[in-house]
């Protein structure tokens, strides 16, 4: 299992509420459907630094097979449509193993 951390901005003008009913329509369930993700949290960030607006926390059977499992039509069209809402230029991916 490797954990991955997404951080990122809207973009200006976007309203947090506007994003929170994508992330919990069309987001969340296109992600979570994915075999390979086994944990897919979205978090608003409220504090102490806010570098960003927002954290994805996701758990996955591994880093390659959650690329390969979004190489397709339907996840190419999300992340246009996910773009309308947040700023591709401000996300930040990070992925590791947990020690144990």
């Amino acid at each position: 299992m490797q954990t991955a951390i997404l951080v990122y901005n809207l973009k200006n003008g976007v309203r947090p509420e506007d994003y929170f009913e994508f992330s919990k329509k069309v987001d969340q369930p296109l992600i979570k459907g994915y075999s390979c993700v086994k944990e897919f949290d979205v978090h608003q960030v409220v504090g102490p630094e806010k570098s960003w607006d927002f954290f994805e926390v996701l758990i996955v059977t591994s880093w390659e097979e959650f690329e390969k499992a979004t190489q397709n039509q339907r996840h190419e069209d999300h992340a246009k449509e996910w773009e309308r809402y947040a700023d591709p230029d401000s996300l930040k991916i990070f992925y590791g193993n947990k020690i144990e």
